[in-house]
């Protein structure tokens, strides 16, 4: 599902105790946006065949942001070890991130929507980004069509760029994708992995009409429902 990292660039280790490792990190792993690195960003991809409704979150925050949160842990834990500290702050990033994406499916609230990405770059980060990953999967819903509705919550007072993509097989079509007109006005931004697909073909949207994006899928066979 995820591409391979296709750039060489050092990375951190899986949240180290200090700051100090940003220039000791050792990967072969790059991603991000190509704006200002103070910004976070968030690319959706939401995917449907025959078997399977998948949908995508992933999700960059700035690192010195991250690093800050971090300190803050470590403070709040200073009896647990390195191992705890850091399986503990990736638990505590990965479900801030959850409760910060709402899915609905045919008009229903998905509860419980999230699990962490299976993917050995889940929660590392470099001198840029640290990168979080979460996805939703289940069965393909039975009926002539299916509407999703995500929203997001992230970060609500601050800038933040996304990009989505939606993709259809096994006998479905994308009928409706809210995102597809505001990123085709939306700014050219380079993407690096692991990438959601090369995600909407690099083009990336601040609007705040991206936090809420609705996708309908729909029997190959049906009519469209703008004809």
């Amino acid at each position: 599902m995820l591409n391979s990292l296709p750039r060489a660039r050092r990375f951190l280790p899986r949240l180290l105790a200090t700051a100090l490792c940003l220039a000791l990190g050792a990967s072969t792993a790059a991603w991000g946006h190509s704006f200002e690195r103070s910004f976070a960003s968030a690319r959706y991809a939401e995917r449907l065949d025959d078997q399977t409704l998948e949908v995508l979150v992933v999700v960059e925050l700035p690192s010195l942001d991250v690093l800050g949160d971090f300190r803050r842990y470590l403070r709040d834990h200073p009896k647990a070890s390195d191992a705890e500290n850091n399986e503990g702050f990736l638990k505590q990033q990965l479900d801030l991130i959850s409760s910060s994406f709402d899915l609905s499916i045919n008009g229903q609230v998905v509860d419980a929507a999230w699990q962490p990405v299976e993917h050995a770059a889940n929660g590392l980060g470099n001198t840029d980004f640290f990168i979080y990953m979460i996805e939703h999967r289940r069965p393909t819903p039975e009926g002539p069509s299916v509407e999703l509705e995500l929203e997001n919550r992230l970060n609500p007072a601050k800038v933040v760029f996304m990009t989505s993509r939606a993709e259809a097989s096994g006998g479905w079509r994308v009928d409706e994708d809210s995102a597809a007109p505001l990123l085709a006005d939306g700014m050219e931004g380079e993407v690096v992995g692991p990438d959601v697909e090369e995600a909407a073909s690099g083009k990336w949207s601040s609007s705040e009409a991206m936090r809420q994006v609705r996708v309908v899928f729909a029997r190959a066979h049906q009519a469209s429902s703008r004809e």
